[in-house]
């Protein structure tokens, strides 16, 4: 399986009436990117016009929000296309609430997200946790959350890694740093999940120029 991934995104930008944004991004393996996005579109309509402290005064409140359209249930809301949509727009919010604080994400969480129901489930049962993070803008992620989970919750590197793939991170704004074999923590405010704007208008399919020379080189 995944014999010839192209790896793509969608990704999403939460602009606010201050210069605020909060940016977010799901990942696929290049055909389907569009439903994402056009996934991410139809979810749009259940965050434009709110305020984000309606989102984070109560963020369990905010995730069924946007899983709970009943129409968009029928083709979600927690599996496939939906999910991916779902996860570029909660994340998004994630940043822009930790840029509002003026903090890196893992500063910030608490016991708010449902990654952290996760992480203690399985501190509850014993089970070591291992995040994915295969590169494609997911080691931004992931790295906030391990250093939540080692701070706040296992307290320990037994049974503890944290994956490293050196691929993509040239188009972050604020990629992971690694020293000696370790992650570094971020210090930047936000989810470390920002593009560079000249990576997103070369990249934009498919009318970024990345796109239209490949077409122009075409047999």
């Amino acid at each position: 399986m995944n014999q010839a991934p192209d790896y793509s995104a969608a990704y999403a930008i939460l602009k606010t009436d201050t210069d605020l944004e909060g940016h977010g991004l799901t990942f696929t393996i290049g055909r389907g990117n569009e439903l994402c996005l056009a996934a991410i579109e139809a979810l749009a309509p259940l965050v434009v016009g709110r305020t984000l402290e309606s989102f984070t005064e109560d963020m369990s409140a905010f995730w069924h929000h946007v899983t709970g359209d009943s129409q968009l249930r029928w083709v979600g809301p927690e599996k496939g296309v939906i999910h991916l949509a779902t996860a570029a727009i909660v994340n998004a919010v994630w940043d822009l609430y930790a840029r509002s604080e003026g903090k890196p994400l893992w500063k910030l969480l608490v016991d708010m997200s449902q990654v952290i129901a996760v992480l203690l489930m399985a501190k509850k049962f014993g089970v070591p946790v291992c995040p994915h993070a295969g590169g494609v803008g997911v080691c931004e992620y992931v790295q906030h959350l391990s250093i939540f989970d080692y701070i706040c919750i296992g307290t320990t590197l037994e049974d503890r890694i944290l994956e490293y793939v050196d691929h993509l991170h040239e188009h972050s704004l604020d990629p992971v740093h690694i020293e000696n074999g370790c992650y570094m923590p971020p210090t930047a405010p936000g989810y470390s999940i920002e593009m560079k704007p000249e990576s997103l208008e070369a990249y934009e399919f498919p009318n970024g120029s990345v796109w239209t020379e490949r077409k122009g080189s075409s047999v």
